[in-house]
């Protein structure tokens, strides 16, 4: 791992952190049972659980245009430049996913559990750098 995806990776631990701090994300402090969904109203069925996010690895590519990644309902997901962008990915029986670099069509491979990239699309190269995850329910 490079010193910059640790950074990087470092980060969004210490953001998260500071989110669980604040009660808000998936180690939530438990509520008391009058704020339970069936003391609510609100059946067990409408309450999603949070994801958990598996971190498989680091990939790198190189784009010089506009960045299009393809998600898992088949739309095409704008990735705009300097900025991390979340996308639920679809990988096909050889584990590439999809994506477009101005009208040309690429894929990328990772591991067959790829369930969700962080995409990087640098400001100042053409870098692109693809933080996969597996997600269990």
């Amino acid at each position: 791992m490079t010193h910059d995806s640790r950074s990087r990776r470092a980060a969004r631990i210490v953001a998260l952190a500071a989110l669980v701090g604040l009660g808000v994300g998936p180690a939530l402090v438990a509520a008391p049972a009058s704020a339970t969904p069936a003391a609510s109203g609100v059946s067990a069925t409408a309450v999603k659980a949070p994801e958990q996010e598996i971190y498989l690895g680091t990939e790198r590519d190189k784009c010089s245009g506009n960045l299009y990644v393809r998600d898992r309902w088949g739309s095409d997901v704008f990735i705009p430049r300097g900025s991390w962008t979340r996308v639920d990915v679809a990988i096909d029986g050889n584990s590439y996913w999809y994506w477009r670099c101005g009208n040309t069509w690429e894929r990328s491979r990772g591991s067959n559990r790829v369930k969700r990239l962080y995409v990087y699309h640098s400001t100042s190269s053409r870098s692109i750098w693809w933080d996969t995850y597996d997600l269990l329910p």
